[in-house]
């Protein structure tokens, strides 16, 4: 079984050390550093998930969910940002996002978050 997740992010350290941690058999990685950028790979592929930073250049993580509503596209949603509070949450939650982790985050929370969503989203067969 298989499942592609997004990461977006604008640091490129940070995106291979998201990559690195959450590595497993089954999880394909597809990698974006900006909304723009993300926007182009989500109109060419098929994800199951997304994990993405709030503040980018180009095109914020506000104006992303925006579009990608827009667009109809539906995936579940981490935010994972230096910026993430109970208010931010609330202003994201009608785009989608149900998981917020702030930077630095802990590893074991991140692959928790992600394999409670794993369980919820069919995988593919490869």
């Amino acid at each position: 079984m298989s499942y592609i997740i997004l990461v977006v992010e604008d640091e490129p350290d940070i995106r291979d050390l998201i990559s690195m941690q959450l590595e497993a058999p089954g999880r394909e990685f597809l990698f974006a550093g900006n909304g723009e950028e993300a926007i182009e790979v989500l109109s060419k592929n098929k994800i199951d998930f997304m994990i993405t930073d709030l503040a980018m250049p180009k095109m914020n993580g506000f104006e992303m969910l925006r579009k990608i509503k827009k667009h109809g596209w539906v995936f579940p949603v981490m935010v994972l940002t230096g910026h993430a509070d109970v208010m931010v949450a609330n202003q994201l939650r009608p785009y989608g996002v149900e998981f917020f982790m702030n930077k630095p985050w802990e590893k074991e929370l991140l692959e928790n978050t992600v394999k409670q969503v794993m369980s919820r989203v069919p995988a593919k067969a490869i």
